[in-house]
């Protein structure tokens, strides 16, 4: 009977975790294709700039998990406001030319 309930208990909690895996997923094949499309068009418009990719799915993926918790509007505030100053400075560093290395 106790083995019985720990196989249940697994079970659920793979399942939880399996679900949670196919959520991210699916997130970044979604962001991926969004950047793709967002940077297609400013190429077409010779106009504007677009966040790097690697920024693009940092943000997404801190959005993702900052909107599964449920906080207040004001603490959520808050997050996104630390997200946005994170994401500032990785878009910063990432149009940084690098030093030649001759």
């Amino acid at each position: 009977m106790l083995t019985t309930a720990f196989n249940i208990a697994g079970n659920c909690i793979a399942k939880y975790l399996d679900d949670k895996r196919q959520l991210r997923e699916s997130a970044a094949r979604l962001a991926v294709e969004n950047w793709k499309a967002v940077f297609e068009y400013a190429q077409r418009a010779e106009r504007g700039t677009v966040m790097p990719l690697s920024v693009f799915l940092i943000h997404t993926f801190m959005t993702i998990d900052l909107a599964s918790k449920r906080l207040p509007k004001e603490k959520l505030v808050e997050e996104m406001g630390k997200i946005d100053e994170m994401v500032a400075v990785l878009s910063q560093q990432a149009v940084k030319p690098t030093k030649d290395p001759r």
